[in-house]
């Protein structure tokens, strides 16, 4: 019981003492805000990017810029913002080659799971698989038999 009730009042009389380090945090936004969209401009992904950009800008009172980072399936620009500081003053606007790529490829620099928080969902967008009516194929399943060695 005494135990406890120092406790107690140590943590009431260490508050007041911590309460200027709150105050003393800069308030987000304040300064500009950068937005990694890890392909090249004029496409879908850079187009999102930047009208996403107007409009927080507009919101926060800060200016959004849009660094576009093309290549290698989006990798580098994708590994730059992985490695930003974990501030809110970076972020990436990315496609599913962000899940994708540490599938097909040995090792990116990023881990999509551990390395990003995701904040929200601001498109949605179908893949689809398409082949010459002439072909023969009906479904993905007989595409993959036609091909070599899998036959």
């Amino acid at each position: 019981m005494r135990k406890r009730t120092f406790v107690k009042l140590l943590g009431a009389a260490v508050l007041p003492a911590m309460a200027p380090l709150a105050y003393s945090q800069e308030r987000w936004p304040a300064r500009p805000i950068k937005v990694i969209v890890p392909v090249s401009p004029g496409g879908t992904a850079d187009v999102l990017a930047r009208e996403f950009g107007r409009r927080l800008s507009e919101r926060v009172g800060q200016p959004v810029v849009v660094d576009n980072r093309p290549g290698a399936n989006g990798i580098p620009g994708t590994v730059a913002a992985a490695r930003a500081p974990a501030d809110g003053y970076t972020l990436l606007l990315t496609f599913t080659q962000h899940i994708q790529n540490p599938v097909q490829f040995k090792d990116v620099g990023y881990d999509p799971i551990a390395d990003f928080t995701p904040l929200c969902r601001i498109g949605a967008a179908a893949t689809v698989l398409v082949a010459r009516s002439g072909l023969g194929v009906g479904s993905a399943k007989e595409l993959v038999r036609m091909a070599p060695g899998k036959g």
